[in-house]
């Protein structure tokens, strides 16, 4: 009779180590026996297959050897976790970066800042991609369960600021009256929306 090489730092043959490693991928004895089973050339059906993964779960190295591999797979999911942490936090910074909005001068022949009409300079930043960036990173550390925002009234209110921007660009030298009385009325309209 032919000895199963055992590994020395698991004590396992690599039957037993093939078995283990299904099982952790399928959680299914029967399905795990089979494919370490057929990973020899042989076939086995499903009932006698479960009935030899359940004897060899009792096995007590078998056991150690699953700990192991639910381990190492618990390290990979935290780093597969953290990589898309701080990913998240990269595109919420890179969304918040304010860019000028411009406008041509005619005059200069140049782009030159966007001024609203009270004189300020006028900024646009990707508020939706950043909104989504941080409740996402939110629901991932749990802290969206202690907040309690209403997101469509908190983009409602955004996209009227990107809205009066894009506006003035287009109108708001040319009729300042008008510009003030559409900026004032989008302000109303969102504020009437964030406060219900």
């Amino acid at each position: 009779m032919k000895q199963a090489l055992v590994n020395k730092e698991t004590g396992l043959t690599p039957k037993e180590a093939r078995f283990a490693e299904e099982y952790e991928k399928s959680l299914n004895i029967g399905r795990a026996y089979q494919t370490m089973v057929a990973s020899t050339g042989n076939v086995m059906k499903y009932q006698t297959a479960a009935s030899e993964g359940s004897r060899m779960l009792k096995n007590p190295k078998v056991l150690l050897y699953l700990q192991e591999l639910r381990e190492k797979k618990r390290k990979n999911d935290l780093i597969d976790r953290n990589f898309v942490l701080e990913n998240l936090v990269q595109v919420v910074e890179r969304c918040m970066n304010a860019s000028p909005v411009t406008k041509y001068n005619p005059k200069t022949r140049q782009h030159e800042q966007a001024h609203d009409h009270e004189g300020n300079s006028i900024w646009r930043f990707d508020s939706l991609g950043a909104n989504k960036a941080l409740e996402t990173l939110a629901k991932m550390t749990g802290e969206l369960s202690d907040i309690n925002i209403n997101v469509e009234s908190v983009q409602f209110k955004v996209f009227t600021a990107n809205l009066i921007g894009i506006i003035n660009e287009e109108i708001g030298e040319n009729h300042p009256e008008l510009m003030q009385n559409i900026s004032r009325k989008l302000v109303l309209a969102a504020e009437s929306t964030t406060t219900k």
